[in-house]
């Protein structure tokens, strides 16, 4: 490749050169990139004066061997992963590293970052902030960290963005059901009917000067289990490339995030499941410095009389929502993939697919309930 690159600038200095009564073009070199971009017409008219003809040479060889040594510096091969048990799924991280020193200091901050949001966030944990604000915001505005604030806030803005289809204050209706407890159950008609009424994104209250959040009905409570993990993936990913890695993918039970390429600048190449058979791979894609997430009815659940009930409640109804079998969002960054996943879920596939339509740098994968597989323009 540097053989290549020096030849290309041998070849330019010689066609700068001044000759005279000529025409001097310049044809540009263009380098694959991960999203397509419109080349700038790069063609110059020869300049009537020696000095001026000169000038055109300064600025592309820079550009032409700035490019090359792009090319050249992949990143690192060493490959590095380690898995651990966090946020009740199996976490798996890989990246690629100088070595074993630099490596394990990158994973085990992006592990203890991870397990520091979890307990933060934690729906069940007494001692969590989260279970601190379920505890008084009925009863008082609680004062809370910037970090958890924000979260809340994010998780409101997606609420919002979807119309309740991904709501924050399921909390009552998580705990109803039991998911993530060892005591799932289907709950009464009339404990159902009760719960919805502590239910709904418009009741949550925040005041931006003094960092406080306030629920306007007592005993309604809050689950951020449908962002937390995103949020989690987001940060630990950030605190690698803190550790001067450019080159990682974090497996948090199936949900993706990828940093840069492999080594060798390969893509990192993923399959989507079949969310009925798991042997079937619905569709392949490779992915740079993005997040791909899935919620499923597969995920969590438990079967009575016949029937599944899944984890992902619809807070219009109480219900696990029953319009997806699957829906896969890739997006730029977890956070956003994660809360949208869910959304578009409870949404179904003809209102979930008109939301992720109307999102920049956001595609989505929907199995709907009869197993019918639609995709986002951007996946066609």
């Amino acid at each position: 490749m540097r053989t290549f690159c020096k030849s290309i600038a041998l070849f330019l200095m010689f066609w700068f050169v001044p000759k005279p009564k000529s025409q001097t073009n310049v044809c540009g070199v263009g380098f694959s990139n991960p999203t397509p971009v419109k080349l700038p017409d790069l063609r110059i008219r020869r300049p009537q004066s020696n000095l001026l003809n000169v000038v055109p040479l300064i600025f592309i060889l820079p550009a032409i061997l700035i490019g090359c040594n792009n090319l050249s510096s992949a990143p690192p091969k060493n490959l590095y992963q380690d898995t651990r048990l966090l946020m009740d799924t199996t976490v798996n991280i890989k990246l690629f590293a100088d070595s074993d020193k630099a490596a394990q200091s990158a994973l085990n901050a992006a592990f203890a970052e991870m397990t520091r949001i979890d307990a933060l966030m934690s729906f069940y944990s007494k001692n969590s902030e989260l279970s601190k604000i379920n505890r008084i915001a009925s009863k008082k505005p609680v004062k809370v960290s910037p970090e958890i604030y924000n979260i809340i806030k994010d998780s409101m803005y997606y609420a919002k963005l979807s119309r309740g289809g991904f709501d924050l204050t399921v909390g009552e209706l998580t705990k109803l059901w039991g998911f993530g407890t060892q005591s799932q159950k289907l709950p009464s008609k009339t404990a159902l009917k009760n719960s919805l009424f502590l239910v709904g994104y418009e009741l949550v209250k925040f005041n931006d000067d003094k960092l406080t959040v306030s629920l306007t009905k007592a005993g309604m409570s809050l689950d951020l289990g449908g962002i937390a993990k995103g949020y989690a993936m987001d940060r630990a990913m950030d605190i690698i490339k803190r550790h001067g890695i450019t080159s990682a993918l974090i497996n948090a039970g199936g949900d993706i995030l990828a940093a840069g390429y492999k080594s060798g600048g390969k893509n990192w190449r993923i399959g989507i499941q079949h969310p009925r058979k798991k042997d079937v791979i619905v569709k392949k894609m490779n992915i740079y410095n993005q997040a791909v997430v899935t919620s499923g009815d597969y995920e969590r659940y438990f079967e009575q009389d016949g029937i599944r009930y899944h984890h992902i409640l619809d807070s219009f109804t109480g219900m696990p929502a029953r319009k997806c079998q699957s829906v896969t969002i890739i997006s730029k960054d977890a956070l956003s993939a994660d809360a949208l996943s869910t959304a578009v879920f409870v949404l179904g596939a003809k209102a979930g697919m008109r939301l992720i339509e109307t999102l920049d740098h956001t595609e989505g994968l929907i199995i709907d309930a009869e197993g019918k597989l639609s995709a986002s323009s951007g996946l066609n």
